[in-house]
């Protein structure tokens, strides 16, 4: 199964919980509205959120789409745009891309323990919290490609901290 998902803002090179969590919110409804889609079209549950994956940690209910137990695997590619210009020599000016897609990775997975949510509390609607997969352990390959953003954000215009993620997941059997 393919899915695109996307994200639109300031990406962190920090392991922060609350920037995961700002990653994990934009990324819920995106979720949500995929298991939507899954549900109409009959998907087998082997390719779709399963209600007996729901796992507690802290306040939250997370609902992973694939998880440790469903024998498959991750590859991805991750697409960054952004008004700096890539493979100039200088790095991003909010870090290493490495260290950017890290972030992105922790904010596609559950949290494994209290400790990743800290502070955190649901918000209104936050009853299940749908996220990409329960573990990175899962993740089988990762491509990056940065090119430059030829069009406007919406918040702030030009601004070299912001970018475009365009991230493409294709979940596979995995081979024992």
């Amino acid at each position: 199964m393919q899915l695109f998902l996307s994200y639109a803002g300031v990406t962190s090179t920090t392991g922060h919980v609350a920037k995961k969590f700002i990653y994990r919110r934009y990324f819920r409804p995106q979720l949500k509205e995929l298991q939507r889609h899954l549900i109409e079209r009959d998907c087998p549950s082997c390719f779709n959120f399963n209600d007996e994956n729901v796992k507690t940690v802290g306040e939250f209910s997370f609902l992973p789409l694939v998880t440790n137990q469903c024998n498959k695997v991750i590859d991805f590619n991750f697409t960054f745009l952004s008004h700096f210009e890539p493979a100039n020599g200088l790095r991003f000016p909010t870090g290493d891309t490495d260290n950017h897609l890290k972030a992105l990775l922790d904010g596609l997975r559950m949290p494994n323990t209290k400790n990743e949510i800290r502070e955190e509390k649901p918000k209104k609607g936050e009853k299940i919290f749908h996220c990409l997969m329960e573990d990175d352990g899962i993740v089988r390959k990762i491509n990056i490609e940065h090119q430059k953003l030829l069009f406007d954000m919406p918040k702030t215009k030009r601004d070299d901290k912001e970018v475009f993620v365009l991230i493409e997941a294709n979940i596979l059997p995995k081979y024992e």
